[in-house]
């Protein structure tokens, strides 16, 4: 692997780390991380990639995010899909793919296992007429976690 794609995965990791930590701790990334990281990540790719067109490429993940952020009336952030737009600067479009897919897959198997203690805590299955509370947590964390498995074991 290239030193520039090495530098441009460790920048992703430690943008997204800091991300998941905020959203975990405060369930909100601050404007102020994802500008740095956007910052951060267009100097990346003007450095090491020099193509306008993948810059462009590179936020579209991103930007299918916050298209569903905007259609879901926010059942996933618009920080989520911002986060995922700068994190497409550093690893380029194709990768961003992968990693936004391998982090839905973690975000699914977790929210399975919501399901079966649902009732007691207001989410999860029930009965007809029951109230429905909604049930949030953070998708970055699973993003990361997607990176972690994708450096380690998938797509080497």
């Amino acid at each position: 692997m290239e030193f520039a794609v090495q530098i441009g995965r460790a920048l992703n990791l430690l943008f997204l780390g800091a991300c998941a930590v905020r959203d975990v701790r405060y369930g909100r990334i601050p404007w102020t991380l994802l500008a740095i990281g956007a910052g951060l990540g267009m100097a990346y790719t003007v450095i090491f990639r020099h193509s306008l067109p993948e810059m462009l490429a590179a936020v579209l993940p991103g930007a299918f995010l916050i298209i569903t952020a905007f259609l879901t009336k926010e059942q996933i952030g618009y920080g989520d899909g911002i986060c995922c737009a700068v994190s497409g600067l550093f690893v380029g479009a194709v990768y961003e793919e992968r990693l936004m897919v391998l982090g839905l897959i973690f975000a699914a198997g977790y929210a399975l296992l919501l399901l079966p203690a649902g009732r007691k805590s207001g989410g999860g299955l029930r009965r007809a007429g029951e109230k429905r509370r909604e049930i949030r947590f953070a998708f970055i964390p699973f993003l990361v976690a997607g990176v972690i498995a994708a450096e380690l074991i998938l797509l080497q």
